[in-house]
Formats: C-alpha cells, sequence, structure tokens
C-alpha cells in the first residue's frame, strides 16, 4: 500500500474537538452496553441457578438427582420470566459505537483518501458557510475564496463541522438531500442519525427507564446537558 493512501490531513482545531467528543461519547455507549449486556446475563444465569436449586432439593425427596433435569428446570424458569440473557438492541448498539470509536480514533486528523473524496462537499459546505449569517461583503468574499483551500486542507480553514451542525437546523429537508447526492457519506451519516434522534427525543443524553436487573424497558426523552463552565482567565 503507498505511503499516501495511509497518511493523514490535520484537520481544524474545532472539527477536531467536534470529533474528540463523539469518540468519547461512541467509546462511552460502549461500555453502558457492554454493562447492560453482563447485567441481563447475571440475572438469567441467577434464574437457572435458583431454579435448578429448587428441582435439585425437590428431587432429592424422591430419589436421585438428575443434573440435566434441573438445569432444563432452572433454564425453563430463566425463559419464564423473560430472561433471555444478553438482548440484539444493546448488541447493536455495542457493534455501532465500536465502529463509531474506530472511525473517530484520531479526531485530529482525517484519511487522505477519504478527504479527497469529500473535498467536493466540503467546498460545498464552505462556500454555503460563507452565504450565511450576518457577514460584511468582505468577510463573504475572503471565505468564499478560502473555500476551495481550506477543502483541500482542513487545517488552513474554518470549521465544517459547525456548519453542518447550522444546515441541519436551519433547512433539514435541503440538508439531507446534499447529504445523500455528496459523496461524503460517512460524515453525512451523522448529521443524519442525529436530526433523526433530536427530533424523536430532543437533545441532550440519551435516557433510558430501567428496571431492577438493568434491562431497558422504554427510551425516554433525552436529559438536557449539563451547562459549561467557563474558566476564569489569567
Amino acid at each position: 500500500m503507498p505511503d499516501w493512501f495511509s497518511s493523514r490531513v490535520p484537520l481544524n482545531p474545532e472539527d477536531a474537538r467536534v470529533n474528540k467528543e463523539r469518540y468519547e461519547d461512541a467509546v462511552q455507549a460502549g461500555l453502558d452496553a457492554e454493562s447492560l449486556m453482563r447485567a441481563q446475563d447475571l440475572r438469567r444465569l441467577k434464574l437457572i441457578a435458583e431454579g435448578k436449586r429448587y428441582a435439585e432439593r425437590d428431587m432429592r425427596r424422591a430419589g436421585p438427582v438428575d443434573q440435566d433435569v434441573a438445569m432444563r428446570f432452572g433454564a425453563n424458569i430463566a425463559d419464564h420470566y423473560g430472561a433471555t440473557g444478553r438482548s440484539a438492541l444493546p448488541m447493536a448498539v455495542k457493534g455501532l459505537s465500536e465502529l463509531s470509536a474506530y472511525g473517530e480514533s484520531q479526531p485530529e486528523s482525517r484519511n487522505v483518501f477519504h478527504q479527497a473524496m469529500i473535498i467536493p462537499e466540503q467546498a460545498i459546505m464552505h462556500a454555503s458557510e460563507a452565504l450565511s449569517g450576518d457577514k460584511s461583503l468582505s468577510d463573504r468574499a475572503a471565505r468564499l475564496l478560502m473555500a476551495a483551500p481550506a477543502a483541500a486542507m482542513p487545517d488552513l480553514g474554518y470549521p465544517v463541522n459547525p456548519a453542518y451542525e447550522r444546515m441541519y437546523a436551519s433547512n433539514p429537508i435541503a440538508a439531507l438531500a446534499v447529504d445523500y447526492m455528496m459523496p461524503g457519506l460517512e460524515v453525512a451519516a451523522v448529521p443524519a442519525i442525529r436530526l433523526m434522534d433530536r427530533a424523536r427525543y430532543g437533545r441532550g443524553a440519551a435516557t433510558h427507564l430501567v428496571d431492577d436487573a438493568g434491562n431497558v424497558i422504554r427510551r425516554l426523552r433525552n436529559s438536557p446537558p449539563a451547562p459549561r463552565l467557563a474558566l476564569p482567565v489569567r
């Protein structure tokens, strides 16, 4: 494999910060999913053990103990109470979170081949950002002139991630259309998923109602994000 294929280009510091937050969120989602699956497994094992002990105690009154029969009885008890072990949902969440974490594992840079594939989309986003909002003519002209260079060399330009956020907030239908038409599918998928999630559950952290064993009963409205405290300037 040629060196240029595996090399990376630096990102704008603001984009790097956003990508790092996505990486940390993905890692935490994976840990949460793993914790939930272990709780589901432990609940099933606990019910199987309790059912097995009950069956063995009952067998001893009549004669010898059949371990296979006792084990099947315990498994039936667990099935009866819905303790089937790790469910498909947290397994899928863990798989997606691991994929997302891998994609954002180097948040301060991007693969040069990937960057080359999404340069047209990046240039469009830079140009759209230059023409949007309340900017002076000189500022618009400077940003338009910088649109192509910033797409080719992200570390020299202004951030794209905030432009994605504003695009989805102001015109989500057009934003989705642009995403599906442009080649940057990996970059485009994240805002699209976030848009649908926010439409249903609101902004903030994902929140679930769980029972005592850690099983998810249903998803609730997202918890509002904690306010960020400004650090004193020395």
